[in-house]
This record gives structure tokens, C-alpha cells and sequence, in this order.
């Protein structure tokens, strides 16, 4: 699986966030130029890892983002998954009941086992 650019921005912003004293913030644009990133790019996902409530949003000039908790009750995966979206990587499109050899549907009545190992996995 190969995870978009915006989870290494993402945590690069999470662990800078981390080393902030305090309630203070940083402004987005001092994290985009300190990773030389767009603001317009890594405002995208500041908001969604706010949405995740990962990150927080503070209005105002003296305004930024903060971690929304503890840096140590914040993982990897919230991060990536704020970024990357809950959707499974694997979606199975039961192609072995299409094709030349696909049974009736009713020979299909367990659960697709290569689907079910992917979940897992």
C-alpha cells in the first residue's frame, strides 16, 4: 500500500506541533515554509487532522494549531487515518463471480475469503 504525500506532511506537522510549549500555537504558514510546502496543500490536511480531532484550530492573529491532546495518546494511524480516510485499501469486487467459470450467485453464499483476509490484514 502506498500512502499519499500528505501523511508525511502530516506527521512532520504533528511532531512539530508536539515540541510547542504549553497552549501556544503555530500559524500553518510557519509549518508550510518550514517543510517547503504549499499553504494551500498543507492546509488541507491541518484541516482534516482537526476534523480527526488530532490537531485544534485557533482563530485570530496570535492563532494556529495545537495538538487537541497529549502528544502521547495521538498514534500514527489517527494520523494517517485523518489523512488517508477510513475507506479499507483493499475493495473487493467479487470478480469470482464474474467471468467465463462464475457460478450461480447462489453458490456464493459465503463471504469472498480473499476479501475477508484483506480486512484482516
Amino acid at each position: 500500500m502506498k500512502l499519499g504525500d500528505g501523511v508525511e506532511a502530516a506527521i512532520h506537522c504533528a511532531a512539530m506541533l508536539a515540541g510547542v510549549d504549553g497552549d501556544g500555537t503555530l500559524p500553518a504558514n510557519a509549518m508550510a515554509e518550514a517543510f517547503g510546502l504549499s499553504p494551500s496543500y498543507l492546509l488541507k490536511h491541518l484541516k482534516a487532522l482537526t476534523a480527526a480531532k488530532v490537531l485544534e484550530s485557533l482563530p485570530g492573529p496570535s492563532g494556529g494549531y495545537r495538538l487537541a491532546k497529549p502528544a502521547e495518546q495521538i498514534t500514527l494511524l489517527d494520523i494517517v487515518l485523518a489523512v488517508e480516510g477510513r475507506e479499507p485499501a483493499f475493495r473487493c469486487g467479487e470478480i469470482r463471480q464474474k467471468g467465463k467459470y462464475a457460478l450461480d450467485p447462489s453458490a456464493y453464499v459465503k463471504p469472498c475469503g480473499i476479501n475477508v483476509a484483506m480486512l484482516i490484514a
